[in-house]
């Protein structure tokens, strides 16, 4: 689990509970695997955009970023929310799924493991818009005559960024689909 995660999902009282808290809700095997896989994504996209932030205030592609982050905070609590159902469902310790679960839960690891892949690529291209506004900053471009840095490759890394957040979100709403899991971590369920 990610920094950022690991925060966010930490009890009041800041004790040990946390790990019993989360072994209780996802296990220690597959469901928790693609939870923490996915929260470590969007941590490190959320990281990024941060630092890009705090780099290069005001530019578009940027600003772009930094609206994903929005985005990838409920596309989280949804994840981790098909997560908690599966584990409850169908409990797993290892990684590896018994042919009478496979049948019942279909691709639904496939999906999890998609969605964070894409979350994953998305964290790159917006490492991609920081380093193409730096750049364009580096080479004197900077100042209110210069050409808009965003344009070109940091526009175009930040569009990237937007794809992989909108494929993220249909693979995770497909998971939700398959699951029949509505609403986000602690509200509806089936």
């Amino acid at each position: 689990m990610g920094l950022f995660s690991w925060l966010r999902s930490r009890p009041s009282d800041g004790g040990d509970q946390r790990a019993d808290s989360l072994d209780a809700r996802l296990g220690t095997g597959l469901w928790r695997q693609h939870r923490d896989r996915f929260g470590r994504a969007v941590d490190r996209l959320y990281a990024t955009a941060v630092q890009a932030q705090k780099e290069s205030v005001g530019v578009p592609a940027v600003t772009a970023v930094v609206e994903l982050t929005h985005r990838l905070s409920e596309l989280d609590q949804r994840a981790a929310h098909i997560a908690e159902y599966a584990h409850s469902s169908w409990p797993l310790e290892g990684l590896v799924l018994p042919a009478d679960v496979r049948q019942q839960v279909g691709d639904l690891p496939e999906l999890l493991s998609r969605a964070a892949g894409k979350v994953s690529e998305a964290a790159q291209a917006a490492a991609h818009v920081r380093v193409a506004v730096r750049q364009a900053d580096n080479a004197g471009q900077s100042g209110p005559q210069a050409p808009d840095p965003a344009a070109g490759p940091a526009d175009a890394a930040a569009a990237s960024a937007a794809r992989f957040v909108d494929d993220a979100e249909a693979l995770i709403a497909e998971a939700q689909t398959r699951t029949g899991v509505r609403g986000t971590a602690g509200r509806e369920t089936p």
